[in-house]
């Protein structure tokens, strides 16, 4: 009898750590090729790197801010990239992280609680 309680005490700690942690927080891995920094110190934003990253938060947040306004029907913010090929491999990445994020937060999460933390952590 013992055993059975601890076992279904185990299976559940598992399921709860399982959950998906509501956090805003993103780890951006920047591709090797456009890993570089800048070629001339004067021209911020030109590297490839500052560049990846800039459509990177800028699609990731499209994405939050749709979803933090309607989560059950968001608005199309467009998979549709241009720019220098480190500026659309960016935004490609930024959309598909933000959605895969999104459908994790779904997955352990009623859909009110997702859209709410979404809206009241835009931002911060």
């Amino acid at each position: 009898m013992n055993k059975l309680i601890i076992i279904i005490f185990v299976l559940t700690l598992c399921q709860i750590a399982s959950a998906a942690e509501l956090t805003m927080k993103h780890k951006i891995i920047v591709p090797d090729e456009y890993a570089n920094g800048r070629n001339q110190e004067a021209f911020q934003g030109t590297s490839d790197i500052e560049r990846y990253i800039e459509a990177f938060e800028r699609k990731w947040w499209a994405v939050m801010n749709s979803y933090a306004q309607d989560i059950n029907n968001p608005k199309d913010v467009g998979f549709i990239c241009s720019g220098t090929p480190a500026a659309v491999q960016g935004c490609n990445d930024g959309y598909d992280a933000a959605m895969k994020r999104v459908a994790e937060f779904l997955k352990d999460h009623k859909p009110n609680e997702v859209q709410k933390f979404i809206k009241e952590n835009i931002g911060k």
